[in-house]
């Protein structure tokens, strides 16, 4: 049992924390559009509804009619994008989901509308970027287990599908995705990680990254792909993380490392990218650095 949480941190140019009002409940996905931050958010009775954030941080709250779980948002051009997950039904007081591949839209005055399916409906797609197309990659269903497929949508929603994903060690490790600026990249986490590449034309290509490493959490800044990874041991008395590095990748998909440490008992993160500052919450406080801009 996982007890969601509803507070908000907001960071400026700064790194000046505001907590602005929280969200109406546990949020499924996010996403950004216009001058928004997108929360797709549900109950426990699975009312969903967008919670969206403007620039002063003013909270607005739309009540949604879809009924859904685990999944994922994206962002292109003037639309955020909410694909996948599990639409939600309930019978003698139970809930069950069936996979979707329904992808809901909002522009940037916060229009709702829809874009054209996914290729298989599946939930907890992961995500991410290149300068032509916002994927949705992977994801998984009960029955059919984890998937590499590959959905595209450029500025104007238009959906192709790309050359699916063909895991080098497993598809339940594929995370979400970073920009190095042009291409987008979907890491691998397992040790000894790969990361598939697609580029504006959606060729994809494999390259190695964080050798010997696992890798949790992604982040795009302006130029680079930014990634942390860490090394996991159990030897002797000791089980836990004792060193983790952060890496850049360019655009020429070249890796270089930003920052390392031993360090111990590091707990997973999430990173976002602010004006030449990146953030890592819930694992490590965080810092700026030129190199990464």
């Amino acid at each position: 049992y996982l007890e969601t949480r509803e507070s908000v941190d907001a960071y400026n140019k700064s790194l000046s924390r505001t907590l602005p009002r929280g969200l109406s409940s546990g949020a499924d996905s996010s996403s950004n559009v216009g001058n928004y931050a997108l929360f797709f958010t549900h109950d426990s009775s699975f009312n969903c509804k967008l919670d969206s954030y403007n620039s002063s941080l003013t909270k607005n709250t739309v009540q949604l009619t879809e009924k859904i779980s685990s999944n994922s948002g994206a962002s292109i051009g003037s639309y955020a994008l909410f694909g996948g997950g599990d639409t939600i039904s309930s019978q003698g007081g139970e809930y069950y989901g069936t996979p979707t591949g329904t992808v809901i839209t909002f522009n940037t005055n916060l229009t709702k509308s829809s874009a054209t399916s996914l290729s298989v409906a599946r939930e907890n797609c992961k995500t991410g970027k290149n300068n032509q197309y916002a994927l949705f990659a992977g994801g998984s269903t009960d029955s059919s287990g984890y998937m590499g497929n590959v959905d595209a949508y450029n500025n104007s929603l238009t959906k192709t599908t790309a050359q699916t994903i063909s895991a080098q060690y497993s598809l339940s490790s594929l995370i979400d995705g970073a920009k190095t600026g042009g291409d987008v990249l979907f890491p691998e986490s397992l040790y000894g990680a790969c990361a598939h590449v697609y580029n504006d034309s959606l060729t994809k290509s494999i390259i190695t990254i964080a050798s010997g490493l696992y890798i949790d959490v992604t982040a795009s800044t302006k130029k680079y792909a930014v990634i942390r990874c860490f090394r996991y041991e159990e030897t002797g008395n000791f089980e836990g993380i004792n060193y983790q590095k952060v890496i850049k990748i360019n655009s020429s998909l070249v890796e270089s490392i930003v920052s390392e440490n031993e360090m111990s008992d590091i707990h997973y993160a999430g990173a976002a990218f602010c004006e030449g500052n990146l953030v890592f919450a819930g694992g490590q406080e965080g810092f700026n650095n030129s190199n990464i801009a």
